[in-house]
């Protein structure tokens, strides 16, 4: 027993209790007794509540058990005996268990009107008598049971998948075997029944697509599906495409020559129609219902070709997740077959695609799209999307069409651009071609890329990113006229976000391939506007982080005042995609790359100020405080914000640049001070200038914690050399000396990366060897000096101090590095002569 349709109902008290109604002028029959007890005993149902009403009006409920049904009547004696029902029950299930063998076979358990006897039928057994009568009897109970099979699987939880399995592959026997019956009488000199049979490849078809829809529910969109279902989903479509492109042939004999024009399939390409003759078809009786019936015959032979191009579709997204771009664009071709010139708007403009010159109409079509009020209602698509009008079907192929674009294939280049100019409307007057002979078509747009050149293959890929963005445009803006109130609504989200979409990628691809900045910030902004329109705060906060990275590269070079306004409006854009993300409730990674686009403007700002601040002006005056403290308050917020993200390495090149900051403070202060006629400095002066030093050391310190031991490399030495010149600004011996070991200390960098293959890298080091060696020779005859001076207290100590800095100075001259690998080996024979 699969299952019954008997309702039920329950509570704590009573866990299961059907329902029946009860006319209370009328007596209870034994028939409607044993009919109660046999719906609770066969689904195990332990009580029965009894509705009793008269003349319309409810008087009362009665709750009985099981048990008790027998005895209803109230005469005190049961209407039937319990144990003979079970009996008889009993024997008849062990009938059915002896005779009805064959696995997986159909079997039809009959009892006349008015009989006793039952009698039992192989359907099989049946269907294999010449009796055309016998075969048309088993098609139709065959037909009856696949639908009742097709009802019982839609209605079972979807925690059964195992029985709706068993009960689908049920279904499509009985219809497999009834098409093989009918398919025996119309050769046997039968009538076709070509409506019935088109209904039975149609249910066929249905049960492929059920099993689609089930692999759609099973792989939600953000997860991958695995390669075996992908070919379980390709199989399963093939086989829908096949039965449902029979049933439109077998429909399109069933309508008449004079119903009206419809669009028909014929493997010559010339209409098919067939007047019905036969009894029980599907065929006008009079004059009077002619337009009528043809009326519906064309509405039900365009609802079977949309379904057969909806299928297609879908098989051309799977072909798509698995890379077969060529199967994916022939399905387009076959899903195109049906399209007519009426669903094609004649007023689209064609587009050079790599052209610059279109941007007012793009504008222009992106301002005629009012979707205003659908913004929020998202769609989530787990089942086979069924078109419903040939509009519909347009947007969808267009949208198939801007999918595989984005790709960026440019094997299929040459079919795509052909298959957008018909079905956008650019080129209508080539659609009868399409769909006449879709091999020769294909052939003819294919073009030949093995031989194309690196600027050509360029050009292709930016065609085709702006062929995604065009598709996706005409999939939004079908004829004034068309009926796409319903596409609107269940497509509007997922079209626009990849229409959004495509016009990100053709910022990126503007900013990243072309450095055409002004191009990209140009799709940016589009792309801010469409998201903008569906209210996707997400994706309009991910734009405008894009829009602020554009904005500091536009200030490079500018006056001051053009600096800082972009720089403003970077941050600005920056706050508010922070708010946009937090009000979306977006996921902690994209606050965290807005975040980090936000310190980076501040960073940049930081070191820009820094980099254009003059230190000495002509009157030999030191910069403003107030710019000085604009500028840490800059250096300050970017640290607080890679604080807050553990971003380790922008953390430490923050304290990098702040520390290099203030060691130019500190070297413009000395420089004022070497000029001043003052010989007496001042004590404030002085304490000043020992708190910007101990300030600067502590940052370099900070970035010595990440490039000391993370990322031991060029940002190593750099920092090495400035805190080397910091200390040499004191001019002290001691502070000197402690230079020449800080400049000793980049050994480790240079040994790091003296087996790097990375040439940049290597060029780099190299240069920055050369001026280690340099300021290491400075330094070391500057402690000669010192040394010979005079300045040391001990004479045996400066004499020892002299001779070995004498030592170093001569093996610094001698082998004068001027590679990355030759200063490792100085290095390390300086800072053992040190040791010693």
């Amino acid at each position: 027993m699969l299952g019954s349709r008997v309702l039920l109902f329950s509570n704590q008290e009573h866990p299961a209790v059907s329902l029946k109604l009860h006319d209370m002028d009328k007596e209870l029959s034994l028939c409607t007794v044993l009919d109660y007890y046999l719906d609770n005993v066969i689904a195990n149902i332990p009580e029965l509540a009894i509705c009793m009403h008269s003349k319309g009006l409810v008087r009362g409920y009665k709750l009985v058990k099981t048990r008790q049904i027998p005895y209803m009547s109230g005469s005190g004696r049961p209407l039937f005996d319990v144990q003979d029902v079970s009996m008889n029950a009993s024997m008849l299930l062990k009938f059915l268990q002896e005779n009805c063998s064959r696995p997986n076979g159909t079997y039809w358990l009959h009892r006349k009107e008015g009989e006793t006897s039952l009698r039992l039928y192989d359907v099989d057994v049946l269907s294999q008598g010449s009796q055309l009568k016998w075969k048309y009897m088993m098609a139709m109970l065959c037909y009856r049971f696949a639908a009742r099979a097709s009802r019982l699987s839609n209605s079972l939880a979807a925690g059964t998948p195992h029985l709706q399995q068993q009960l689908q592959q049920r279904q499509r026997e009985l219809l497999r075997t009834c098409m093989s019956l009918l398919g025996e009488i119309a050769q046997k000199g039968g009538t076709a029944h070509s409506s019935i049979c088109s209904s039975v490849s149609e249910q066929l078809a249905d049960t492929y697509l059920r099993e689609c829809n089930e692999f759609h529910s099973s792989n939600p969109a953000d997860l991958a599906p695995e390669d075996s279902d992908r070919e379980a989903a390709i199989g399963s479509l093939e086989k829908a495409k096949q039965y449902l492109l029979a049933s439109i042939i077998l429909f399109e004999e069933c309508i008449p020559k004079d119903s009206g024009p419809a669009l028909t399939h014929s493997k010559d390409g010339t209409d098919e129609t067939a007047a019905i003759a036969s009894e029980g078809e599907l065929a006008p009786e009079d004059g009077d219902g002619d337009s009528e019936m043809g009326s519906f015959m064309n509405e039900e032979l365009s609802r079977l070709q949309l379904k057969f191009s909806s299928a297609c579709l879908e098989l051309g997204h799977v072909y798509v997740s698995c890379h077969r771009w060529i199967d994916a664009v022939k399905c387009i071709v076959e899903a195109s077959q049906f399209l007519t010139l009426s669903s094609i708007p004649g007023d689209v403009q064609p587009f050079e695609l790599t052209s610059r010159e279109h941007e007012a109409a793009f504008d222009s079509l992106l301002d005629k799209l009012d979707f205003e009020g659908v913004g929020r209602g998202g769609f989530s698509q787990d089942k086979i999307t069924i078109c419903v009008s040939e509009v519909e079907l347009r947007c969808s192929l267009l949208g198939l069409i801007g999918d595989i674009a984005t790709q960026r294939i440019v094997t299929v280049y040459g079919e795509l651009i052909a298959l957008y100019d018909i079905i956008s409307g650019a080129k209508r007057d080539q659609l009868a071609s399409l769909r006449d002979n879709a091999s020769e078509f294909m052939q003819t747009c294919k073009e030949d890329v093995t031989s194309s050149d690196n600027q050509m293959l360029e050009r292709r890929e930016e065609g085709l990113l702006m062929l995604s963005f065009l598709a996706y445009l005409h999939a939004l803006s079908p004829p004034a006229n068309s009926d796409l109130f319903l596409y609107v609504h269940i497509h509007l989200i997922t079209m626009m976000r990849k229409l959004g979409n495509a016009s990100n990628e053709l910022g990126k691809y503007f900013l990243a391939v072309k450095c055409d900045y002004k191009e990209a910030f140009r799709w940016f902004e589009r792309g801010c506007k469409i998201f903008s329109d569906i209210e996707d705060g997400i994706n309009v906060a991910l734009l405008r982080a894009n829009l602020a990275h554009l904005h500091k590269i536009f200030a490079q070079g500018k006056s001051a005042d053009s600096r800082e306004e972009h720089y403003q409006t970077a941050i600005q854009l920056c706050t508010e995609a922070l708010q946009l993300l937090k009000q979306s409730n977006a996921d902690n990674d994209l606050k965290r790359k807005v975040k980090g686009e936000l310190a980076l403007t501040y960073l940049v700002w930081a070191v820009d100020l820094a980099n254009n601040t003059s230190f000495l002006d002509t009157t030999g005056h030191s910069p403003t405080k107030a710019r000085a403290n604009e500028t840490l308050t800059m250096f300050n917020k970017a640290l607080t914000l890679y604080a807050e993200l553990s971003d380790q390495k922008q953390t430490a090149s923050t304290h990098y640049q702040i520390a290099s900051f203030y060691s130019r403070m500190i070297s413009s202060t000395l420089q004022i001070e070497r000029k001043s006629a003052q010989v007496d400095k001042s004590e404030g002066a002085s304490s000043t200038l020992t708190s910007r030093m101990e300030i600067a050391r502590r940052h370099y310190e900070k970035a010595l914690n990440y490039f000391g031991a993370v990322e031991v490399g060029k940002t190593f030495v750099l920092i090495h050399q400035e805190l080397a010149d910091l200390h040499i600004l004191g001019g002290h011996s001691e502070s000197i000396e402690h230079a020449l070991l800080i400049l000793l200390n980049t050994y480790e960098a240079f040994n790091t990366n003296s087996t790097t293959d990375s040439k940049l890298e290597m060029d780099e080091m190299t240069s920055l060897a050369r001026d280690i060696v340099a300021k290491v020779k400075a330094v070391l005859h500057q402690l000669i000096r010192l040394c010979s001076g005079g300045r040391l207290s001990s004479a045996h100590a400066r004499n020892k101090k002299l001779e070995m800095f004498k030592k170093m100075y001569k093996e610094v001259i001698y082998n004068d590095g001027y590679s990355a690998e030759s200063i490792v080996s100085i290095l390390s024979t300086l800072r053992k002569m040190y040791s010693l």
